[in-house]
């Protein structure tokens, strides 16, 4: 066998496997991602604790090159550290855009079998959903951590160590149900812990404090959004 068949074969075996494909019990990040030029949808959820990718899975259909894909990511990102599941995104669109060396794309592992969709362009968009998706569900979280950790600042209460993301979660729940808790880090708390967009009042947004808006607006413009559509955004990217 080929190298090329060899690549078809990982493809064809990870677009029908079921292993990835589930919810994932205790998901701290959901994040949904749509390409409609091929009608490809999936939402990815992963357990993320002290850093590290505990698991992750993947639900929603597509065509075969969008499902290899997610389930290749998931095999190459799970068991590692948010760190480096960055590193290895950065890699893979490296890949996609022919600009990788052969170390580098042994970084990969079996996902390197997707390395000639950088021929073929229309199938790019397919190639990349899962990948973009897992970039900003990873983004999200870490966006919405600074603003709850900003916001405990203001209340100048005590911070936990911004990588225990689960600790900040609890540490915000707790003042909150104590009465501690003002109403600008509460606010974080409401929009980390809804459990859907239609629970997520953005109008409530005017109750931070002017440093922690200006946090959020700045992170929306990075990700070119609105300061409303980066909060509905990030609320359903993590804690959930």
């Amino acid at each position: 066998m080929n190298l090329n068949e060899l690549y078809t074969q990982i493809i064809t075996e990870n677009s029908r496997s079921k292993e990835n494909r589930h919810p994932v019990e205790g998901a701290t990040h959901s994040l949904e991602g749509v390409n409609p030029s091929c009608g490809d949808d999936i939402t990815l959820q992963l357990r993320v604790k002290d850093g590290k990718i505990e698991d992750a899975g993947f639900i929603g259909s597509g065509c075969a090159i969008s499902q290899a894909s997610a389930s290749l990511m998931i095999d190459l990102v799970k068991g590692r550290t948010v760190e480096d599941a960055h590193r290895l995104i950065s890699l893979y669109f490296q890949m996609i855009k022919g600009k990788i060396t052969p170390e580098e794309l042994d970084d990969l592992e079996d996902v390197a079998a997707l390395q000639g969709i950088a021929h073929v362009p229309a199938r790019v968009k397919c190639a990349v959903l899962a990948w973009h998706t897992l970039e900003e569900a990873l983004e999200m979280a870490e966006d919405v951590l600074a603003m709850m950790l900003q916001s405990m600042a203001e209340e100048r209460k005590d911070i936990p160590e911004p990588s225990d993301i689960e600790r900040v979660k609890r540490a915000v729940a707790a003042e909150r149900a104590e009465g501690g808790l003002s109403m600008p880090a509460a606010t974080v708390y409401q929009f980390v812990a809804a459990p859907s967009l239609d629970m997520v009042p953005v109008r409530v947004s005017v109750s931070f404090p002017k440093s922690v808006l200006a946090l959020i607006d700045q992170k929306a413009s990075v990700h070119g959004m609105t300061r409303s559509g980066f909060l509905a955004r990030a609320a359903q990217a993590y804690g959930a």
